[in-house]
Formats: C-alpha cells, sequence, structure tokens
C-alpha cells in the first residue's frame, strides 16, 4: 500500500482518501469513493475534538461498502473551544496526556476489540500520527441507535441493558493474562501519589468557585481526601482487574432501535484501561438514574452484576467486596470532581459543559455518596 496522507480534519477528507483507505482494508475492491458530504455531529457532547459523519457516494456500491461513516478527529480543534480543553492546551503535560488517550482508543479498536464480542462500533480504519500528536478514527455510523443523555438519566430497565454488558466484557478479560501484554494499556489510576498532588492542588480552586454549593458531610470527606486519594486509588488498582471502558456514563452509550436486539453500545474508548470491574459499574450505576429509580433499584442491579459475574465463572470476588469496592469507587469519583472542577474557568463555562456542571454540583448528586456512607471506608 501506498503512502496514505493523514487528515489533521474534516475538510481534508477527500474521495480519493476514503478510497484508499477502504481498498487496503478489503472494504473495497474495484469501486472508488466519487463523492461526500460532511456534516459536524456531537458538538453539544464532547468537549474535545471535531466529529463528522460522512456520506459516501461510489461509482457503484459492492457489499460491505459503508455510508455513512462517522469520522473522529479527537485532537482538532473547534473554533469555540470548551472550558476543558481550554484548560487543557495551557498545560504542556495534559495535553500529553489526553494524545495518549486518543491513541490508546485507536489501539483499543485495533488490538482489543476485534478479539472478544465487545459492544461497540466497528473500526473500518484508524490512525495516529507521533509527529504532530493528532488522531484519527474513521467507524460505523450508528445513527438509528438513541444516545444515552447524562443530563436526563435513564430507566431501571436500561441500565440493566448496561449492567448486563458490563458484566458480560468484564467475565470475559476477568484476570485476563492478555491484559498484561499490552504495553499502552496501562492499569487504571496512573501514580497513585501524582494523582493526590493534582488533587491538594486544585481542591483551593474548587472550593473557592464551587464550595458554597457543598453540605458539611461532603466538606468534610473532600478533607479527608487530602491525605487519602491516593490511596483511595491504590486500592482500586489492586486485583481482580479486569478490562474496564473507564468513564462510562450515559453520554457514552447508545441504545439499539426497538426494532434491533435489546441492548446497549459502549463508544469513547479513550480511557480504557485494566482495573477494578466496579470502576465502571459505579461510574455508572450511581450517575444514571434518578434518586427514587436508584434506591429501588440500586441493590437489584448490584447483585444482578455479580451473579453474571458468577454464572460466567469468576471466582473468589463476594458481594462484599462488590459493595466495599463500590465505597472506594464513591470516594474516587467525589476526588475526581475536585480535580476536573478544580482545573476548569467557571467564567468560561456555558452550553452543555455549563448544563454538566451544575448537575455534578446539584445536591442529589451527591446522594450516593451519603447512601453508602462512603466516608466509613476512610482513612485507609
Amino acid at each position: 500500500m501506498h503512502q496514505v496522507s493523514f487528515p489533521h480534519g474534516p475538510e481534508e477528507l477527500t474521495p480519493e482518501w476514503f478510497t484508499a483507505i477502504f481498498r487496503a482494508n478489503a472494504l473495497l475492491i474495484s469501486e472508488a469513493v466519487i463523492g461526500l458530504q460532511r456534516e459536524v455531529i456531537g458538538q453539544d457532547r464532547g468537549f474535545t475534538g471535531v466529529i463528522v459523519r460522512v456520506f459516501l457516494q461510489y461509482t457503484l456500491h459492492e457489499k460491505g461498502a459503508p455510508s455513512p461513516v462517522v469520522v473522529k478527529f479527537p485532537t482538532a480543534s473547534r473554533t469555540m473551544p470548551s472550558a476543558y480543553r481550554t484548560a487543557q492546551s495551557q498545560d504542556v503535560r495534559a495535553a500529553r496526556r489526553y494524545f495518549e488517550r486518543c491513541s490508546r482508543e485507536v489501539l483499543f479498536y485495533q488490538k482489543i476489540a476485534s478479539v472478544g464480542d465487545l459492544p461497540v462500533p466497528q473500526l473500518y480504519y484508524g490512525a495516529i500520527d507521533h509527529t504532530t500528536d493528532h488522531v484519527i478514527l474513521v467507524l460505523e455510523d450508528l445513527r438509528l441507535a438513541r444516545a444515552g443523555d447524562a443530563l436526563h438519566g435513564c430507566t431501571e430497565a436500561e441500565a440493566a441493558l448496561v449492567v448486563d454488558r458490563l458484566a458480560q466484557f468484564h467475565a470475559r478479560w476477568w484476570m485476563h493474562p492478555l491484559l498484561e501484554t499490552h504495553s499502552w494499556l496501562p492499569l487504571w489510576g496512573g501514580d497513585p501519589q501524582a494523582e493526590q498532588s493534582r488533587y491538594r492542588q486544585c481542591l483551593p480552586s474548587f472550593l473557592q468557585q464551587f464550595g458554597s454549593r457543598i453540605s458539611r458531610p461532603v466538606l468534610e470527606a473532600l478533607d479527608a481526601l487530602t491525605t487519602s486519594y491516593g490511596a483511595v486509588r491504590s486500592r482500586l488498582q489492586l486485583a481482580p482487574t479486569t478490562l474496564i471502558h473507564g468513564d462510562l456514563h450515559l453520554d457514552n452509550l447508545l441504545f439499539p432501535p426497538q426494532t434491533e436486539e435489546p441492548g446497549a453500545i459502549i463508544i469513547d474508548w479513550q480511557s480504557v484501561a485494566h482495573g477494578r470491574g466496579v470502576i465502571d459499574l459505579g461510574l455508572f450505576l450511581f450517575g444514571s438514574l434518578e434518586i427514587t429509580d436508584r434506591r429501588a433499584a440500586e441493590e437489584r442491579l448490584l447483585r444482578r452484576y455479580h451473579e453474571l459475574l458468577q454464572t460466567a465463572g469468576v471466582t473468589g470476588y463476594s458481594f462484599s467486596q462488590l459493595m466495599e469496592d463500590c465505597r472506594l469507587v464513591l470516594l474516587w469519583l467525589l476526588g475526581a470532581k475536585v480535580v476536573w472542577l478544580g482545573s476548569l474557568d467557571a467564567t468560561r463555562l456555558n452550553g452543555r459543559e455549563l448544563a454538566l456542571v451544575n448537575a455534578s454540583l446539584a445536591e442529589d448528586n451527591f446522594t450516593a455518596f451519603l447512601d453508602h456512607n462512603a466516608s466509613s471506608s476512610l482513612p485507609l
């Protein structure tokens, strides 16, 4: 195959480029792409990069020739960058970490997604340009699926579909030896002591901007985490580990149309790692259901996950351990919120990003933390 050019943004996508990558990956044999139309999507969802839906016109239409496709430029710049991206661009180390995460998503699709029956879009092409720190992915377009919405939550029935998917792939990769063979696949949590330092650094800014909106019991937990946040992350790094998504919230989930088999499709794998499965489970479950629904359904869903793991052959992981891990996840989520919001300039927030920040600080967003008495796990 001749060297294929590397588009750094939607305007550089051409029919010739699509023809070259599709032929190289056996998606086309003799025909060619002769025209395309671009449509920017997802501007109100993710806060980094650019995503376009591309409708392709072919000389003929061979079986399997995709159209439309979704093209992700996760490191491309938007006309109006989010507060998160602005803060990231001002921190060289943060920008480097983000490029590494974007690269990890390409490698996940190329090395892991094809191995097991993971509920993900099909990858048609992925590439990493280490010279310019750019990444591109061409993915199956699942436009008929319904996107989850972190601002509106989900039903217990939808949550059960997600829990089933999590248990399925967590069990498939539970303590799997292949996880240790991928040098690009990190242990979740990074360097706990470095994260402890980041927490301490971000806490004053968080309290200055948002402290008046936090209840006293939560403020006391924030203070305790100044010496325990790294230990929380260290504990969640211990075995048993499995393949985890690492950022599992409703904005990263799609639900197939009613005409198809029920399920849940997981997108945006930039934070993929190996770690405790409860990291995915807790992040999703404690942030996706309205308070009354969560309290009514939580134990059923947690037991469902645990029973599905056991049915799939997972041993040595008790339900009581799962619940203790849930408390650790709630502590991690609280600390991660401080790092996220403490690194932002609140005056730059707008639109959906502002709505998500406000939702994350609403009193009901801390109820799971208080319901489970997560602070009782401290000190570690």
